[in-house]
């Protein structure tokens, strides 16, 4: 008896939004919707800028992790209005994520196995030098 075995593919999401996005060398590029794209693919997750054309002229960092690899996840407030998130690689910059969907997202990544602090993260973005930027 022959058969074939499906194979599911990941869960896979995407996120559209506005951000502050580390740079190269130094500082943060502010970047407004639907510029910022957030991608969980299982346990993969994705912070970058789109297009790449655009993220490479700016000098736009992009941030690629695995559940339980060191990212912490934080829910912000921007002034009085913006929701978003806070992500914080250890030993990097942080990468902020501005959508109205935070409490989805948040609930994606914290089932794709991530750690989601209740804690408010830093509202403003905090540059963090380490040997290999």
């Amino acid at each position: 008896m022959t058969g074939t075995v499906a194979v599911m593919p990941e869960p896979y999401l995407q996120f559209t939004g506005a951000g502050a996005i580390p740079a190269r060398g130094f500082g943060y590029v502010h970047a407004t919707i639907p510029l910022v794209i957030v991608e969980l693919a299982g346990t993969r997750l994705t912070v970058r800028v789109r297009p790449a054309l655009v993220a490479r002229l700016a000098g736009a960092r992009t941030l690629a992790a695995a559940a339980g690899k060191g990212v912490q996840i934080f829910p912000v407030r921007s002034g009085a209005t913006y929701q978003g998130i806070e992500f914080r690689p250890a030993m990097r910059s942080s990468f902020y994520f501005f959508t109205r969907h935070r409490g989805d997202l948040l609930a994606a990544l914290a089932n794709a196995g991530f750690t989601v602090s209740e804690d408010q993260g830093q509202e403003r973005p905090v540059w963090h030098q380490s040997a290999a930027e």
